[in-house]
């Protein structure tokens, strides 16, 4: 059964690359700048940059991840399956730093929505990583 979940992002739970788990984190950080309905210049600013940052990505590159990140948000069912690709690619200080990544895109508005929140709590529960 978590094989089908994880087929959403079109792979089995064996045969992750790069890009796969890169686009599972791009799906977490586009649903949080899009957790409260409005998303702005500014988050996605710092959505790309962050994603860029962090995977090392050319323009070219960095543009197939959050084209692939959003398109599997969009239709995935929740964020379970990015999570368990996270759970099974990254240690807790990766994931961790993941959290922290999304607590700075809830905040880049100056307002955390409820919904952002809800959501940071979650992801903590699912990627196993306490609350500071």
């Amino acid at each position: 059964m978590f094989d089908r979940v994880l087929s959403v992002l079109g792979v089995s739970g064996q045969d992750y690359t790069a890009k796969d788990v890169a686009a599972a984190v791009a799906a977490l950080y586009f649903h949080m700048i899009s957790a409260d309905g409005i998303i702005k210049s500014e988050e996605l600013d710092e959505f790309n940059k962050m994603l860029s940052e962090q995977f090392d990505l050319s323009l070219d590159e960095l543009n197939e991840i959050v084209k692939k990140g959003m398109q599997e948000d969009r239709s995935s069912p929740g964020i379970f399956p990015f999570t368990a690709i996270l759970n099974r690619e990254f240690d807790i200080k990766t994931r961790k730093q993941i959290v922290d990544r999304l607590e700075q895109l809830a905040e880049i508005d100056g307002v955390v929505h409820p919904l952002e929140g809800d959501m940071l709590d979650h992801v903590r529960r699912l990627l196993n990583v306490d609350a500071d």
